[in-house]
């Protein structure tokens, strides 16, 4: 399944155009000192507008994401920039009555995954917190100005997100809070809301029809898919595998993708 969503993410490259996104990066955030900065917007998640600033009166700006990790920060600007904060803790995707508490409370955000810092600053923390990887990328780095082959080395390398590895045990870390144009195309809901839709809300991708139905996604290959007289609906179908599931129930995929791993499907993710 997270195959199929990549070869999708591929085909919409040439169907679906995503806007650039410029944002002006203050100096502070570049230039020495060991800072790493991460760029957060507060715009709802897989939308191409906006949605409002979380106002300090506990207000919610949009349905609380459970499809996305926060960032709690502090409450008090830097001196000089208004919209950069000190981050006190991350927040790995939330259930949704968490996330609810998160919106609510004023100092979280939606975290982007948008990261900007210095080489040295980024080895530095490397050499400290993920010393094998700090250990095998200056092999790497020796081998590329000795123009030889380093693939013995890349492939030994374990799979660790920067998150974890990294950023969630320094202190040098700070939040720029943004809007702007920006969508992760990371589910099938994600996809659905950019993609073009009937008259009734219904996306349809390859062979399929649906009929006596509203705001269904039907990603089919290489077969016809039929759904009839059902709604909010998520119908994917391929060579492999096929998924049925509502809408506001996709992020229990990663669910079914933890079965297929641990019952030795793994050709099927």
């Amino acid at each position: 399944m997270n195959k199929t969503i990549k070869n999708a993410k591929k085909k919409l490259t040439s169907t679906v155009k995503i806007p650039v996104v410029k944002v002006k990066i203050p100096m502070w955030a570049i230039l020495g000192g060991g800072l790493a900065v991460l760029y957060q917007q507060r715009m709802m998640p897989g939308m191409l507008t906006p949605a409002p600033m979380v106002a300090e009166t506990a207000e919610a700006p949009a349905p609380p994401s459970v499809a996305y990790g926060y960032i709690q920060h502090e409450l008090q600007s830097i001196k000089g920039h208004s919209n950069a904060f000190k981050v006190k803790a991350f927040a790995e995707k939330p259930h949704k009555k968490l996330a609810e508490r998160f919106i609510k409370s004023g100092d979280f955000l939606w975290n982007a995954g948008m990261f900007i810092w210095e080489t040295k600053t980024l080895f530095e923390g490397l050499k400290v917190h993920m010393p094998e990887l700090y250990d095998s990328m200056a092999i790497i780095s020796d081998r590329i100005k000795e123009e030889k082959n380093y693939d013995d080395i890349w492939t030994q390398i374990d799979s660790e997100s920067i998150d974890y590895g990294l950023l969630e045990k320094v202190n040098n870390i700070f939040v720029i809070s943004c809007e702007f144009q920006w969508n992760d195309l990371g589910s099938w809901n994600s996809l659905y809301k950019i993609l073009a839709k009937d008259k009734k809300g219904n996306v349809t991708r390859g062979l399929g029809k649906i009929l006596d139905g509203e705001n269904n996604f039907i990603h089919s290959e290489n077969i016809f898919t039929a759904v009839v007289g059902v709604s909010d609906m998520v119908v994917i179908c391929t060579d492999e595998v096929n998924l049925v599931v509502p809408r506001d129930k996709v992020e229990l995929v990663k669910e079914m993708v933890n079965y297929l791993e641990e019952n030795g499907l793994n050709n099927l993710v």
